[in-house]
């Protein structure tokens, strides 16, 4: 959290990492077995990928992302 000024661009890869990436590579594999036994997959999000507060730019930002994926 902070000013993006202040935020280290690795922090900012790890958040995204976390908050996003690893929700596609988990929904991926997933995949092939909802295929084979039917299923569904739900994402429950945050309302910080609606409306983003000072200093959690970033974070917001990966939230956002998920909103649009």
């Amino acid at each position: 959290l902070g000013p993006l000024e202040s935020l280290e661009i690795e922090d900012v890869k790890n958040i995204f990492e976390v908050n996003l990436f690893s929700l596609i590579k988990l929904t991926q594999r997933m995949i092939p077995l909802i295929r084979q036994k039917s299923g569904k997959i739900i994402n429950i999000r945050s309302t910080r990928g609606i409306v983003a507060w000072p200093f959690v730019s970033v974070y917001a930002a990966s939230k956002f992302a998920l909103e649009g994926l």
